[in-house]
């Protein structure tokens, strides 16, 4: 996981934690390379953006599963925190 040493996250967005994906690190390779095309820039950046919304969807889907199963106490709790919207 991401966060400090000490297991906190800080209450980061998951966002920042796609910048060590696979497609991000193309992308961030192609946009330090001169020799990458428009094309390939596009298409690295279309890979980055699907990744992302595969990554919120997944997120959208365990996050719904959870609150399935909490309190509302449990939930109100976690609203706070910022892991549940």
């Amino acid at each position: 996981g991401g966060g400090n040493p000490n297991g906190d996250t800080g209450g980061a967005p998951a966002r920042p934690a796609m910048q060590g994906s696979p497609e991000s690190q193309a992308l961030s390779a192609a946009v330090q390379s001169d020799a990458t095309s428009d094309n390939d820039l596009k298409a690295k950046m279309d890979a980055v953006r699907a990744a992302r919304k595969k990554a919120e969807d997944e997120l959208a889907s365990a996050r719904a599963d959870l609150q399935k199963v909490l309190t509302v106490r449990q939930e109100a709790i976690l609203l706070n925190m910022g892991i549940l919207n």
